[in-house]
């Protein structure tokens, strides 16, 4: 070094425009050699003359060792992990009213007001009821006319049902009276007077009992006939209820009622809109799984609902549906789950992320800020002590769905690695480091 700088002591007395130096530097622990074009200003020569100063001075001493690097580290173990995959979708009511009026006419009354909770058959809009309502209750007169009289008719068949009992029994003794005569009057025992008088009993009774046979069953036809008439009467009734309820829009299901726009007095047709009415008791959720897990799919693997663009849970349901085919154009298949709601914290049409649980068993997760990428490929750092002292080694893995902050890991590391979770930004392959052991992995 003292012989470089005699060198440019010489070249700043020679006064020449500009010179080339080649500066033997084989001691310093920069350069072993450099190469520099100078021109005769000695302000520019100035650096170039500490550098040089410097770089003597300390070629002669070995330089520090890098110090170990801090870091803090976990030993991997095994935990539950969860195999998962995500799809999008938008959630269905099972069951969804679009209600609309059966029949024209003008609104009278709306009883119920848009987002109300109602019950099956509660009213929620009362036309006019024009000439129906005199149509019904003449209906229901009629019907219970036709009652009255098959009330009467019936009563009238129990009578006559009497009178031929009676009148066989009549004819039952006449008859035993009779024959009892015939034979005693061969034997002289009685008068002929005696066995007249039989003889007239039986017919006349014979006769009562036929008359009592044609009244009952005039009585019988009676009541047959009133009888059509109560179902003629009754079938009459229902169609004029019919007519009548169709002014009477009513809920099919229980659920609530969807915004209502029409008022009191507008004219509606049977074609038009009145509201909707969704059963928000619980959602289907349709989604398609690609081909190569369709083999894998069964009814009852769990789903999460999760809020879109967070893992917040909505709700959990099941698979209760898959289909039989699969898609040509997209070589999927079309599954639903099942959501209850007992909370009311989802809504028909409500667009959801949700996580088909294909899985759960023994594994191993690594904090997501451990994980760094490269092209597409995940690394992280493990402690290595192959060279006797603790060096950061970068490790290729292959990871899971995002759970919770961290990964599952499907291959690259094992239980008892060494993971370094901290000072990630200045690690590189190789380095020593300093490893202070935190909590295990949960």
């Amino acid at each position: 070094a003292d012989a470089s700088v005699a060198a440019l002591l010489q070249f700043l007395k020679a006064g020449r425009h500009t010179r080339r130096i080649a500066l033997n530097l084989e001691r310093t622990t920069l350069w072993p050699a450099m190469s520099v074009t100078v021109r005769p200003s000695p302000w520019i020569l100035i650096p170039l003359l500490t550098a040089l100063g410097l770089g003597g001075c300390g070629s002669s001493q070995t330089p520090e060792a890098t110090a170990p690097l801090p870091v803090k580290v976990i030993r991997l173990s095994s935990v539950p992990v969860v195999d998962s995959a995500l799809y999008v979708g938008t959630l269905q009511a099972i069951r969804k009213v679009v209600l609309k009026p059966q029949i024209q006419g003008r609104i009278r009354t709306i009883p119920v007001a848009s987002g109300a909770q109602v019950e099956p058959g509660q009213v929620l809009f009362a036309l006019e009821p024009d000439q129906t309502l005199p149509q019904y209750q003449s209906s229901l007169a009629g019907v219970a006319q036709t009652r009255d009289q098959l009330t009467n008719a019936q009563t009238q068949l129990r009578v006559s049902q009497s009178r031929l009992k009676e009148a066989i029994a009549r004819f039952n003794l006449a008859e035993v009276n009779y024959r009892r005569t015939r034979l005693l009057i061969r034997e002289g025992a009685i008068a002929q007077l005696v066995a007249d008088q039989a003889a007239t009993e039986y017919k006349v009774s014979r006769e009562q009992v036929q008359v009592a046979r044609r009244e009952t069953e005039a009585a019988e036809t009676v009541v047959r006939q009133t009888q059509a008439q109560v179902f003629r009467s009754q079938a009459d009734s229902a169609s004029a209820r019919v007519s009548f309820d169709f002014k009477q829009v009513r809920s099919p299901i229980a659920g609530q009622v969807g915004d209502i726009t029409l008022r009191p007095g507008d004219l509606v047709t049977n074609a038009q809109t009145l509201t909707t009415i969704t059963d928000n008791s619980a959602f289907d959720l349709a989604f398609s799984v690609p081909a190569n897990r369709a083999s894998q799919l069964r009814s009852g693997l769990t789903v999460l609902l999760e809020k879109p663009g967070s893992e917040q849970v909505l709700g959990e349901g099941r698979l209760n549906f898959i289909s039989p085919e699969t898609s040509q154009m997209q070589q999927a298949v079309t599954v639903k789950a099942r959501f209850p709601n007992r909370q009311g914290r989802l809504r028909d049409s409500q667009f959801v992320q949700a996580r088909l649980i294909w899985r759960t068993g023994p594994g191993l997760r690594v904090p997501a800020s451990a994980v760094t990428r490269i092209g597409g490929q995940a690394f992280v750092y493990t402690v290595s002590t192959q060279t006797g002292q603790p060096t950061a080694r970068q490790q290729p893995v292959s990871l899971g769905l995002l759970q919770q902050q961290s990964y599952p890991v499907l291959s690259g590391l094992k239980v008892g690695d060494r993971l370094i979770v901290s000072n990630l930004l200045q690690l590189r392959p190789n380095l020593p480091v300093q490893p202070q052991t935190l909590t295990a992995t949960r």
